[in-house]
């Protein structure tokens, strides 16, 4: 069976601020690109997510995520959700 919800809401802080975040599927991240400051993306292998907001809208430029993909991390997006909008969309149109 489907989950109708496809991420799980959390509450944790960022630069001492209180941030609720949906975690998505890394493949589900559609829209976001790499941050262009290097140092955001710092890990081992892949970035850690340790040190803020490693994602951006590739439409405005907004910190809108972080990418926890690192060897010793899970493998997950997190949007930080006072920054993204959420939008239905129609699956169909995705698939043509």
């Amino acid at each position: 069976m489907l989950d109708p919800t496809p991420y799980k809401v959390f509450q944790g802080e960022l630069d001492s601020e209180k941030w609720l975040t949906a975690v998505i599927n890394p493949l589900d991240g559609v829209l976001l690109r790499p941050h262009v400051d290097l140092e955001r993306r710092i890990g081992c292998c892949r970035p850690d997510g340790t040190v803020g907001p490693n994602l951006m809208c590739s439409r405005c430029g907004a910190e809108v995520g972080i990418e926890v993909s690192d060897c010793w991390t899970e493998f997950d997006v997190r949007l930080l959700l006072p920054r993204v909008v959420r939008e239905a969309t129609d699956r169909t149109e995705q698939d043509s």
